[in-house]
């Protein structure tokens, strides 16, 4: 991912000191510095677009609602799975329970959310 001399050059700038004063410090140029920071955010983005497609490949945001579950057990497997996942849905699982029209009492028919 970072390269240590990476690592070193922004645990230096995240201390408020400035590339001059980073370059000076490990006798090299502030155009070096530009650079290296330059690439180490390029880094991250690609690291946190790998991230991203793991997390979406693995299909691991879904709620599985088997038939016959009651509605209220149902609102209780999304919380749960949403608290794991740091995912807010408190107002949104309310309005989808104050939209849901219930057909067959109070029961889903087996759906992912």
């Amino acid at each position: 991912m970072l390269t240590q001399r990476q690592w070193h050059v922004m645990r230096l700038r995240s201390t408020g000191i400035t590339k001059a004063q980073v370059a000076k410090k490990l006798h090299t140029t502030r155009e070096n510095i530009t650079i290296i920071e330059h690439r180490t955010h390029e880094n991250l983005r690609a690291a946190k677009a790998t991230l991203a497609a793991i997390d979406e490949l693995s299909g691991s945001n879904e709620v599985i609602i088997p038939s016959g579950v009651s509605i209220f057990e149902a609102t209780s497997m999304i919380l749960r799975r949403a608290n794991v996942l740091r995912i807010k849905v408190k107002k949104m699982l309310t309005r989808f329970l104050l939209n849901y029209e219930l057909s067959a009492g109070e029961e889903f028919g087996g759906i992912i959310l």
